[in-house]
């Protein structure tokens, strides 16, 4: 059965035209990276609830140039500069994994790196949360693994395709165990299903996203339905 697939993934809302080269977030450095490169000694220099201020002020500059102006490499900045005051701020890690799952949404020799450091970053921000944000980080990680998984199966390895949208759709599957009515993770386990080439369950998943006030782009829904005609003639 011939499958229809999206012209891109394209989740985070954002063109390719946006994703320039983006440096690696430094929140993955060791102990003895952080001591050699200054930032343990910068630190020190800070009352622990100003470096969390600075921090967090950091973060939200951070958001603003990611979701409002689409400015990927200033947003990667703000987001390093507010790991090197606190390297335990979970929205670093979301941040900075959003952005790398971004970068790898552009075919590059890098991007399988991208994705996966994407992963990475956002386990990490996942594990660090606070409860408020959990299931917003883990719809963010689910959908990261769904970019791997598209590309992976771009790269015509099935197998591996099919063990990330299983992960992706217990992450989502979760999520909506405990918020039925979250529509955007009822929207990516519809996208899960479809590159399971389960159309079925991603209409159904679908509308209920669309029931729960998502909008939800038309490209993604037309593809879908012609998938599901083309399943129906077999």
């Amino acid at each position: 059965m011939k499958c229809y697939l999206l012209a891109g993934f394209t989740l985070f809302y954002f063109s390719a035209s946006f994703a320039t080269e983006i440096p690696y977030a430094q929140a993955l450095l060791n102990e003895k990276e952080q001591v050699d490169q200054g930032f343990v000694r910068q630190r020190k220099h800070y009352s622990t609830v100003e470096a969390q201020r600075i921090s967090n002020e950091s973060c939200e500059r951070g958001w603003k140039l990611l979701f409002r102006d689409k400015n990927l490499p200033s947003a990667m900045n703000e987001f390093n500069r507010a790991w090197r005051f606190n390297p335990d701020n979970y929205q670093v890690y979301w941040g900075s994994g959003i952005i790398c799952s971004i970068q790898g949404e552009i075919k590059s020799l890098d991007q399988e790196k991208f994705l996966n450091q994407g992963i990475v970053l956002l386990e990490k921000a996942l594990n660090l949360s606070n409860s408020n944000d959990r299931s917003n980080i883990a719809v963010d990680l689910a959908n990261a693994y769904n970019g791997l998984g598209v590309m992976m199966l771009n790269n015509e390895n099935p197998r591996k395709a099919l063990q990330l949208f299983d992960k992706s759709q217990e992450i989502l599957s979760s999520v909506i165990e405990k918020n039925s009515k979250n529509g955007r993770a009822h929207f990516l386990l519809s996208v899960t299903f479809f590159y399971k080439s389960d159309f079925s369950n991603a209409k159904r998943e679908a509308n209920l996203a669309l029931n729960n006030g998502l909008k939800i782009p038309e490209e993604y829904l037309e593809r879908l339905n012609l998938n599901m005609m083309n399943s129906d003639r077999k």
